[in-house]
């Protein structure tokens, strides 16, 4: 389950970030009129990019891009945070932290 951030300081410190615009949940709900952004902070180079192979075999998943720089929270965004232990499957079996 992620957990929704509402500024930077809700998102994790991390060396890599993940981010990928989920175009299934943006529109309704909690993301009336905005863009569901979801985020995976990742520890390695190699878990961010174990990350964005998995996302990427999702069709709901677009936009999917890494960066070392801490997220923005946008006003037109939402920002869902997934860690390892709420999303293991986007973080896989085995990859090193």
């Amino acid at each position: 389950m992620s957990k929704i951030a509402t500024s930077a300081r809700d998102i994790p410190t991390a060396p890599y970030y993940v981010l990928a615009t989920d175009k299934f949940m943006s529109g309704w709900g909690m993301a009336e009129g905005k863009t569901n952004v979801c985020v995976f902070p990742c520890a390695t180079y190699s878990e961010a990019v174990a990350v964005m192979d998995r996302l990427g075999k999702r069709p709901e998943m677009i936009r999917i891009r890494w960066t070392h720089n801490k997220p923005r929270v946008r006003r037109d965004w939402v920002v869902s945070v997934f860690n390892r232990d709420d999303a293991p499957a986007f973080y896989g079996e085995g990859v090193a932290r």
